[in-house]
């Protein structure tokens, strides 16, 4: 049997996979501590976005 983990963070960069991501660790019993989103749009990288969160458990 694995430990809980006292600090998860997520990086995803696809939104609806970050929402179903952030849900499970919800429905666990951890609580949003932090959250960013942010995106690289330039010629030379195209857009790239980034959902970003840390959750604390809280059981």
């Amino acid at each position: 049997m694995s430990a809980r983990k006292p600090v998860v963070a997520l990086n995803i960069t696809d939104e609806k996979e970050f929402e179903k991501e952030c849900k499970k660790l919800i429905d666990n019993g951890y609580t949003i501590s932090s959250t960013y989103c942010g995106f690289i749009n330039s010629e030379s990288y195209g857009f790239c976005a980034s959902y970003q969160a840390i959750f604390v458990d809280q059981l």
